[in-house]
């Protein structure tokens, strides 16, 4: 399946597909985050090169990206189709 968007930033590589968000953390360590385990995402301060994924349970993933509009976007879109 093609991801909808990719990124990477300083060796970090995230992947928005329709059902799971995944992130590769300098390629050794692959965090995958279905869609609909997403409650929200918060974007920090200009300059913060990262946004944050809160999940369901309350667990926090951080992803440095210098396309934070673009990767919430992205997941936003996804969630849409899942619905």
């Amino acid at each position: 399946m093609d991801p909808i968007f990719e990124s990477s930033y300083l060796g970090f590589k995230t992947s928005v597909y329709k059902n799971r968000v995944e992130f590769k953390s300098l390629g050794i360590e692959t965090k995958i985050i279905p869609i609909d385990k997403i409650a929200s995402i918060t974007l920090p301060m200009w300059g913060v090169m990262k946004i944050t994924l809160v999940a369901v349970s309350g667990e926090r993933i951080d992803i440095p990206t210098r396309k934070k509009k673009e990767l919430r976007d992205a997941v936003y879109k996804a969630q849409e189709n899942t619905q």
